[in-house]
Order: structure tokens, then C-alpha cells, then sequence
């Protein structure tokens, strides 16, 4: 009789390490670990967030400009919003804002209180803290959720309406918002002098205009929006006048 020879069963590789708490003044509650430490809890497979449909569909349906123009429609917008990053760990809106292009007139500059729980407000990079948060829902100067946040665009938007932003998929998609009529200088600066590195705004606008941004504490969307519109001009400029940078 033929010898039968068992296959050694192996243990299961854990390639799945996190932790499954939240961090609280900089430790996870699900081990008492700093933040740093290593991942108390291991399996063998990722397991996705289980969302439904309608789920999905209710936080991520995009929705295209409405059709709709009155006297405070504007001919063309810069745009520039701040995430914080939601318990789900999703990027969520934090700060809008929108200026008139020609004008530079400030259209709308808020703090967005989050509809969903959050992870932390990305302070070191988005500026915003939960001091500002509070203080601006308080005095009943903020907008609750991207949604309204949207409709508040809307009205000074249309299908017409030119918005310009620098890396401006990531505004839109935290606004959940298709809009035919888009400048993203990101690709402005690209194919005007073929560069694929470098093109942070912040070096963009040292290089450009000669202005240094983001030297404070995280970013000011309106420092940053500001400095999107000076640069797509001063692209403008030198196509008009046929010189290069």
C-alpha cells in the first residue's frame, strides 16, 4: 500500500495589520498604543467596509452644474477647499472657498462642519482646527455639510461659469460635483512647459510670482485660491504675449 504522504497544514500568513480603535490624544483606544506604535490587531485577508448601494449612492452620487443663471452668476470662479479625512477614512470638506476670478472679490470663504463622524481635521495641512470649527458653528458662520455647501456655489455658478483650480479634481470630488467648464493649472503649467514635477502651488507661486504661500501653520484656502488665480493670469499673459516663463 502506497504510503500516504500529508501535506504539513500551514498557518495562516496575517497580511492584514491595523488597529480597529480610534486615536484619542494621540493613542489608540483599542490598545492604549501611540499613535507611531505598531498594529495591536492582524488577519489573514483585509476585510473592505461593507457599504450597500444605497449607502454608496447617498454619499458618492455626483451631480452636474443646475441649469440656472441669475444677476449673481459669475463668468469665472477660482476654487480651493481643505479635507479632513472622515471616521471611514474617506477625505471630507472642511473649508471652501470661491473668489471671482476677474475681480478677485472674495464670493465665498467658510468652514464646512462635517455630516459624518471624523477621524481628525489633517490641521497640519488643511489649517483648520476644531477650535475654529466650533467657534464658526457657534456664531452661525459655517455651512453644514458638502451638500449645502454645493447649493451655496450653485449660487453664484452655472454650466457657463469657468472654474479654475489648482489640482482641482480633488475640490470637486469632495463636493461630489461634475461641472463642464474647468481650468486646472496643475495641467496649465504641465503643457505650457512640459514639466511633470514640481508643480506644487506652493514652489509654482514662489517661482512665478515671487510670493511665498503656505508658511504658517497648514494651508489658507484663500492664500491658496488667490495664488491659483495670480498664476493661471500670469500664464494668460505670456500665451498672449507668445514669451515663455
Amino acid at each position: 500500500m502506497d504510503q500516504l504522504q500529508l501535506e504539513e497544514t500551514r498557518a495562516p500568513v496575517p497580511r492584514c495589520k491595523f488597529h480597529d480603535g480610534k486615536t484619542v490624544n494621540k493613542r489608540w483606544t483599542c490598545c492604549g498604543e501611540h499613535v507611531m506604535g505598531p498594529p495591536c490587531k492582524q488577519e489573514e485577508d483585509h476585510q473592505p467596509e461593507q457599504r450597500t448601494l444605497k449607502d454608496i449612492s447617498n454619499r458618492w452620487q455626483y451631480t452636474a452644474t443646475p441649469s440656472s443663471t441669475t444677476k449673481d452668476t459669475r463668468k469665472a470662479v477660482v476654487i480651493d477647499c481643505e479635507m479632513g479625512t472622515a471616521a471611514s477614512g474617506d477625505c471630507e470638506l472642511i473649508r471652501l472657498t470661491l473668489i471671482d476670478y476677474f475681480s478677485s472679490h472674495v464670493v465665498i470663504d467658510k468652514l464646512v462642519w462635517p455630516d459624518v463622524p471624523m477621524s481628525h481635521l489633517n490641521t497640519k495641512w488643511s489649517g483648520v482646527t476644531w477650535k475654529m470649527m466650533y467657534e464658526a458653528r457657534n456664531k452661525g458662520k459655517g455651512v453644514f455639510g458638502w451638500r449645502n455647501a454645493r447649493s451655496l456655489i450653485w449660487k453664484f455658478v452655472s454650466p457657463e461659469t469657468i472654474v479654475i483650480g489648482h489640482g482641482v479634481k480633488s475640490d470637486l470630488t469632495s463636493l461630489r460635483w461634475i461641472h463642464p467648464r474647468v481650468i486646472d493649472t496643475l495641467i496649465v503649467e504641465g503643457d505650457n512647459h512640459g514639466a511633470t514635477t514640481g508643480l506644487s502651488l506652493k514652489k509654482l507661486a514662489e517661482e512665478r510670482l515671487g510670493r511665498v504661500i503656505q508658511k504658517g501653520r497648514g494651508h489658507d484656502s484663500l492664500e491658496d485660491a488667490t495664488a491659483t488665480r495670480d498664476l493661471l493670469h500670469w500664464n494668460i499673459v505670456r500665451m498672449v504675449k507668445g514669451t515663455e516663463a
